[in-house]
Formats: C-alpha cells, structure tokens, sequence
C-alpha cells in the first residue's frame, strides 16, 4: 500500500520540488510557515546525532511532524562514517519510528555500511510504521532480505537492475534525491530496465 498522497511521484528530494514531490528538510529544521502547497519529511539524519539532542529538539521535532504538509518522518537510520556511535543511530532512529507511528506517518530510511544492523531493527520497528529505504543502490541479494524484513526500497538515477526487478511494484518507489535529473527521467530509466528484462524473457 502507498502510504503518500497519489499525486507524489517523488518521495525524496533535496531540491525544492514540485507539486508531486516530497521535499526533505535539513535536520532541526520546521517546514517554512507558507509551504505553497509543498510536502516535507522531517527527522534527524544520523549525520546529525555526534553531539546531544536536546528534549526540546524532540519536541519540535514532534510538532513539525504532525502538521499536515509533513507526510513523512526522515531521512532517518544508521550510518558506520558518520555521526555518533552505531548504538546511539539505533536508539534515535527507534524514537523517530515511534513518532512517526503515533503520526501514522511513514519513515524514510538512510543506511551506509550498518545493512545487518537494520535488519535486525526490523523486529523492533512499528509494525504500522512503513519504512521506505532511500536512494537504494545495492544488490539484489540485499534487496530480498530487506524486502522479506518489511522494508520498501527507492530507486533513483543509480540503481542495480537486478534489485529493481525482484521488488515488487508496491514496494518500489522513485526519487531524485540530488541527482539533477528529472524524476520523470529517472523513471524512465527505471522502466526501460524492467522492459529490457521481460522481453529477455520472453525471447528465452
């Protein structure tokens, strides 16, 4: 099930987007007062997490998420470069797919070199939180073991065919993150991928 409006064909964007795309804000930072019917996800990016968080961070963090533009809690996750130490990335994650949960909201999730930790996160997740990893570059092996654990994939201008074609269309979702292509390019090029396979296996 698509958790997003039907007119948004972009669920994660860093340039400010059209009318069909989700806008994602800089940690700590509210969507402006005049949004000009603009969406937004907001949440910490495990970037962010090397000093202290605040409570009252959390609490705009709470209240920027139940405005109605906010449609999704992120980018949010785990990160082994950067930021504070993997068990802290878990510890703020897990309280951002609380909030996003008591939101009905989905989470959209960054990983970078923690893939087996986010798997094992899976069972501690909100089983009514989706949560749609961003910017999905890896295999197709991954792809399964992530889809298996409830995760939904995004696919944008750099993707593994393979990986595209085993995750079913409700769980594949486009984006252009900060590729300066178009998302209409980028879903074109993700078309033609999945054309280009089933008819090679149709001539097989």
């Amino acid at each position: 099930m698509n958790p997003f409006p039907p007119e948004i064909v972009d669920i994660h964007t860093h340039k400010w987007p059209s009318a069909h795309a989700i806008f994602n804000l800089p940690s700590y930072t509210s969507a402006p007062a005049a949004s000009e019917g603009r969406l937004f996800s907001a949440g910490i990016h495990p970037w962010d997490t090397a000093a202290p968080l605040p409570e009252e961070l959390w609490q705009r963090l709470k209240a920027t998420i139940a405005r109605p533009e906010v449609v999704a809690v992120g980018e949010c996750g785990l990160d082994s470069r950067r930021g504070a130490t993997l068990e802290i990335q878990e510890q703020i994650f897990l309280r951002q797919a609380a909030i996003a949960s008591d939101a009905g909201k989905p989470i959209i999730v960054h990983c970078t070199g923690a893939w087996h930790r986010l798997l094992a996160l899976a069972r501690k997740l909100p089983g009514d939180c989706p949560r749609i990893i961003h910017g999905f570059r890896r295999n197709a092996a991954l792809a399964r073991q992530l889809l298996d654990a409830g995760y939904s994939l995004s696919f944008g201008e750099h993707f593994d065919p393979e990986a595209l074609r085993v995750t079913p269309a409700e769980h594949r979702f486009a984006e252009t993150d900060e590729s300066s292509l178009s998302i209409e390019k980028i879903i074109d090029l993700q078309q033609l991928s999945l054309r280009e396979f089933y008819n090679k296996s149709i001539k097989l």
